[in-house]
Order: structure tokens, then sequence, then C-alpha cells
């Protein structure tokens, strides 16, 4: 895990170039410590990319972008249709003063009930290797490679669902 969590977030940051007209953007966050350093990356709902690197900090903006279903997955699988990723978060190296686990936080808002959406999402996950248990609303349990997986699911609306996906190396 530890690899591409260097490198989606800049992948995802570089992807703002491809603009959302809809008003909606994701925001997405990538920090690490290492040894030379921190370094830190944002983009948030206006556009703007900040960065702070050893050395080296700085912002642009660019256009707003949207994550949703159709360009997300977790190892093949995709969201609940229609699901619009409203936060992106890496955290890398991020407990114990920088000796902890690896953490990605994917928050979610999907137009379907709970229910369906962890209907919808745990049999394509236990076939895409992930072993996995009802927890409440959601489910947990580990993903292919081992990490720890977390879902947390709660209604926000009729046929609504705000969720949380938290893998932990």
């Amino acid at each position: 895990m530890r690899q591409s969590l260097y490198v989606v977030p800049f992948a995802l940051l570089l992807a703002a170039c491809n603009g959302s007209s809809d008003g909606d953007a994701t925001n997405v966050t990538f920090s690490a410590k290492g040894e030379g350093g921190n370094m830190t990356a944002t983009a948030d709902e206006n556009g703007r990319v900040s960065f702070k690197l050893p050395g080296f900090e700085g912002s642009i903006k660019l256009p707003k972008f949207r994550l949703d279903a159709d360009n997300f997955d977790l190892n093949g699988v995709k969201l609940y249709p229609g699901t619009k990723i409203t936060a992106f978060n890496v955290d890398a190296n991020s407990g114990d003063g920088g000796n902890g686990p690896d953490r990605v936080h994917v928050r979610f808002d999907s137009p379907a009930s709970p229910q369906v959406v962890h209907d919808w999402l745990k049999p394509k996950l236990i076939d895409a290797g992930y072993s996995l248990e009802d927890s409440g609303a959601g489910l947990s349990g580990k993903t292919d490679d081992g990490d720890n997986f977390r879902l947390e699911l709660s209604p926000t609306g009729q046929d609504r669902t705000a969720g949380v996906i938290t893998i932990e190396d």
C-alpha cells in the first residue's frame, strides 16, 4: 500500500485539470512524514492546489474536479452508481510521530439507502479478495493485501447515504 499512497494523491491533484462544471468538487489532501521532512498537498473545493515540501512551498489555481463512481474503484470495484466522492485524504505515517500506520479516508455521498449501498459493495469486494464482516450498517475486515478496511454508512435523507471508507496499513 505504501507505494500507492505516494502516487495516487499527486495523480488526483493533477486530475484537477479535467475540471468540474457542476460547481461541486472533491477535497483532496495528502500528508507524509519522512526523514527529509513533512510533505503536504491539498486541492480544495475551489480548485486551489497548495503544497509544502521540504525547502519548497506554493499554490496554484486549477479547475475544480469531482471524483465519482465512474472514476474511482477499490481493486476494480466501483462505488454505487451515482456516488460522488466529497473528500479523499491520504495520511502516510500518520501516527506515533510519523512511525504509525498509513491511512486512506474516502468520504462519499450515494443516492441510495445505507442497506442498498452495503448490499451493492459487499459481494463485489468479497469477489475482489476482501475478507469482510458486517459491522453495524457497514463492513469491516481486510483488503486483498491484508490492510485493515472499514466502511461506515449512515442515512442522510430518504434514499441518501453518507459513507466513509478507511484503509489502514
